[in-house]
């Protein structure tokens, strides 16, 4: 460790953005956070809305414990692909904002 350093400058947390953003860049950053909170927490609602439901109408313990681990992963797999395509489309936004004319 340097000794013109703090102990706690070690655990830093990493950030993923460029430290000198323009205004358009903030803009866009931030219009991407908003839209991963929006649409993932709109998924997490409808998916344990129904999700719910349809357990709910089944009778059998067994059947509904049986189905369960099922809808788990598949909210998993589409939020990671919800995300992923976030990302995507952030990314060629980005990229062809930085492209000249």
């Amino acid at each position: 460790m340097k000794p013109g350093r703090s102990p706690f400058e070690r655990f830093q947390i990493p950030y993923t953005f460029k430290p000198n953003l323009s205004v358009g860049e903030a803009v866009a950053a931030a219009v991407v956070a908003f839209l991963r909170i929006l649409l993932g927490s709109l998924l997490f609602a409808f998916w344990g809305a129904y999700s719910l439901a349809a357990l709910t109408r089944i009778r059998s313990w067994f059947w509904r414990a049986a189905l369960a681990a099922p809808l788990i992963i598949l909210f998993l797999v589409l939020f990671a692909l919800l995300m992923l395509a976030i990302t995507a489309v952030g990314r060629r936004l980005a990229c062809e904002r930085q492209t000249p004319e």
